[in-house]
């Protein structure tokens, strides 16, 4: 900024002996102070008053954002906005329990049943939260905790066939097929058209070899709900174990014909096809199921099986190996790939695969899987590791089924 200008005076010679009378005597000029001029005020710089701070976003507003991220597959986002939520306002119920469900879908089950029993102990009076922490529980393989919050579920909507289904299919997972079905037949009374329960009903008696009443079931679950895809794979399933093959290959055909690029209905006609024998038919069809979804653990084990009917033991364990490497929580698969090895003569490795899948088993799997061995020793009657594995799993048979003491 410029310094204020300062005035000059001049000089002004008086003649000597004059005196100004003025009442005072007038300074010489030498005695004058220069006159100057007070400097102006300096300007304050203008400045821009700071912005209002934006308001932090609070726990309802993170809750749905989180929920649209997660109804968009962006799981892991997800979790961070619910995880601010339930920050930003510690008894955001809601927060909590979205948070377990999106740790859920991201498979971090012990983080889930956190979540979801500090939204219970908020509020502990929500049926929904009792099923979804259940569900939590099976997951992790605490059948009697789930159990007892799936019975206080029921106990508190008796009349929920959300929460009555939840029941069954946690002593499905414990494999109880008797509290299963007991489960299932009080759900119906509730619910007589349900598809879930008809189609539970008909998987319980297709495992009990029960063919015609499973089909009834199923036939029972499309007349409430027609497009019920697993309920039209299991009519197609009882109608190829009553060997009614012709009628089953028709059921897959029409869904092909309304849409050819169903996964579904091309693994179903490959179930079809693989128990009429057409192995090679049935490899094909399981093949194109895969390209349109491949990383279904299912579709692979079942893939191995046909390959190891079609005699590809080698391609039957890789691709038996690859749905374990998806889920490794499939029973069945791990007792494929001990019949393949013991089929080959490897017993040694045979019997560790039987062990790891016999950690799962219950009665029905382990029944099944000795129904395999029997009919590739019919196969191969000689076969000493096929020999081996009939007794081992006949000795597992009877230590599973063996009544307790007393």
């Amino acid at each position: 900024m410029m310094e204020a200008r300062r005035r000059t005076l001049h000089s002004v010679i008086l003649p000597a002996g004059i005196l100004i009378v003025c009442g005072w005597l007038r300074p010489t000029i030498a005695q004058q102070k220069p006159a100057t001029q007070a400097p102006k005020p300096a300007t304050p710089p203008k400045t821009t008053a700071p912005p209002a701070p934006t308001p932090s976003p609070t726990a309802a507003q993170l809750d749905k954002q989180g929920e649209a991220l997660l109804a968009q597959g962006k799981v892991v986002e997800a979790i961070a906005l619910f995880k601010q939520a339930v920050t930003a306002n510690p008894k955001d119920i809601h927060g909590y329990f979205d948070l377990g469900t999106a740790y859920s879908q991201n498979k971090q089950v012990p983080e889930a049943i956190r979540a979801y029993r500090q939204a219970i102990a908020l509020n502990p009076n929500v049926p929904g939260f009792r099923v979804a922490l259940g569900n939590a529980l099976v997951d992790s393989h605490q059948y009697d905790a789930a159990n007892a919050q799936f019975t206080r579920a029921v106990e508190m909507a008796p009349e929920s066939l959300e929460t009555r289904l939840a029941l069954a299919r946690a002593y499905q997972q414990e494999k109880d097929p008797l509290d299963e079905r007991k489960a299932l037949i009080e759900a119906l009374g509730f619910a007589p058209d349900s598809p879930d329960v008809h189609d539970m009903l008909g998987d319980l008696d297709e495992q009990e070899d029960r063919h015609e009443e499973a089909l009834a079931e199923y036939q029972a679950a499309l007349r409430a709900a027609p497009n019920d895809m697993g309920a039209l794979l299991g009519e197609a399933n009882a109608l190829t174990s009553l060997k009614r093959y012709a009628e089953a290959e028709a059921l897959m055909r029409a869904q092909l014909a309304r849409n050819p690029k169903d996964p579904n209905a091309h693994s179903g006609m490959a179930q079809v096809l693989d128990s009429e024998g057409k192995h090679a038919e049935a490899i094909a069809e399981y093949r194109t199921a895969l390209q349109v979804t491949p990383q279904d653990p299912y579709v692979w084990g079942n893939l191995g099986w046909a390959q190891y009917q079609a005699g590809q033991y080698e391609d039957a364990l890789a691709s038996s190996r690859k749905a374990l490497e998806i889920d490794p929580t499939l029973t069945y698969v791990r007792f494929n790939i001990g019949l393949i090895l013991a089929a080959q003569g490897k017993w040694g490795d045979a019997e560790k695969a039987y062990g790891q899948a016999l950690a799962g088993a219950g009665e029905a799997d382990i029944r099944s899987a000795i129904k395999d061995v029997q009919s590739a020793l019919a196969k191969q009657p000689q076969s000493d590791g096929l020999k081996q594995a009939l007794s081992y799993l006949t000795l597992a048979e009877r230590k599973v089924s063996a009544l307790p003491e007393g």
